[in-house]
């Protein structure tokens, strides 16, 4: 596998898991607001 192919499934996996973080966060928020999140 080359090194830049490498660097792009990297690149990818790194924004899959700050997309992750994110709607992890928007949902706490969404609890901590009272909405319910079912």
């Amino acid at each position: 596998m080359s090194a830049q192919l490498k660097l792009v499934i990297r690149r990818a996996a790194s924004n899959a898991g700050d997309a992750v973080t994110a709607a992890s966060a928007a949902a706490t928020g969404a609890q901590g607001f009272g909405f319910p999140t079912e």
